[in-house]
């Protein structure tokens, strides 16, 4: 085994002595990363989404799924610019339930594609923000 520090996809051989290996492809994935984001919103207000994309890229996308009995069914799609690796999204939940928000980079030439999601629900009332029922996203 050994470790390769790379930010980018590369093609590597192995060499021990006279005899090489063949090549094989490396695919990295960038690192998708959330900061803090909000576990309850209220129904119509935005969750607001912050995060880093390592290595930097110029956007990313914010996929939106509702919770429809046991599976997710999807609402809208973001573009969302990146600048210095850092993104920010305002998210509107319009109507109360489990929503899946998926941030992802679709890949490119030097990278392939990452992603991560993050569930929040929208609830009815204020106090239902802070009230100590389970959220089943955990």
């Amino acid at each position: 085994t050994v470790s390769l520090p790379t930010s980018r996809n590369r093609s590597v051989r192995a060499l021990v002595g006279r005899v090489v290996s063949n090549t094989i492809q490396l695919r990295v994935a960038p690192a998708v990363e959330l900061r803090r984001p909000p576990r309850r919103v209220l129904a119509g207000r935005r969750a607001d989404l912050r995060g880093k994309l390592r290595p930097r890229k110029g956007s990313v996308t914010v996929d939106v799924y509702r919770e429809a009995g046991k599976r997710y069914v999807f609402s809208k799609r973001m573009k969302v610019k990146a600048g210095n690796g850092s993104f920010r999204a305002a998210v509107r939940l319009v109507r109360p339930g489990l929503y899946r928000l998926r941030v992802r980079f679709a890949g490119d030439k030097r990278n392939a594609p990452g992603r991560t999601d993050h569930y929040v629900r929208a609830v009815r009332t204020r106090a239902a923000l802070t009230s100590g029922e389970p959220n089943p996203a955990d």
